[in-house]
């Protein structure tokens, strides 16, 4: 019985902190989302806006954007030629 409730609590927590890192990798694309329609309002496009994406992405790294996000993010716009 007392491993059975060890178990249950190690799911529970193994839960809560796959929830916790959902919710901030949503929040993180949804800021990057709003970044480059910010970035498109200002007339940016193509290799113009993939540089100043990718400057702003690079800036907000371990503060507004997650590191591994910003070099997945470098890597794909890397692989389309610099623009997005």
């Amino acid at each position: 019985m007392a491993t059975a409730i060890v178990t249950l609590a190690e799911l529970f927590a193994l839960s809560t902190r796959t929830n916790v890192s959902a919710r901030n990798t949503t929040y993180a694309a949804i800021l990057a989302e709003q970044k480059m329609e910010e970035l498109r309002s200002a007339g940016l496009k193509d290799a113009a806006l993939g540089a100043q994406a990718l400057k702003e992405a690079r800036d907000g790294a371990g503060t507004r954007y997650d590191p591994k996000v910003v070099e997945a993010f470098a890597a794909v716009l890397e692989s389309q030629g610099g623009t997005w």
